[in-house]
């Protein structure tokens, strides 16, 4: 029990610290991935569009990982 305690309260610390790299790693995988689905579509507008669709709220998405 302490030691899980200990262990969550360190990866919460080390995520202070490191915010803005974690926080470009999010940004640089969840542009990854809707570039992936844009890809799919095709390359124009109307294909971004429908892969911002399907992909979802990016804001919810980012709000998850920070949570894990």
């Amino acid at each position: 029990m302490l030691r899980e305690l200990t262990s969550r309260v360190w990866l919460r610390f080390k995520a202070l610290i490191h915010r803005r790299r974690l926080e470009r790693d999010l940004d640089d995988e969840l542009s990854f991935h809707l570039a992936m689905r844009a890809e799919k579509y095709g390359s124009d507008d109307e294909a971004e569009m429908a892969a911002r669709r399907l992909f979802g709220n990016s804001t919810h998405i980012r709000e998850t990982c920070r949570e894990l």
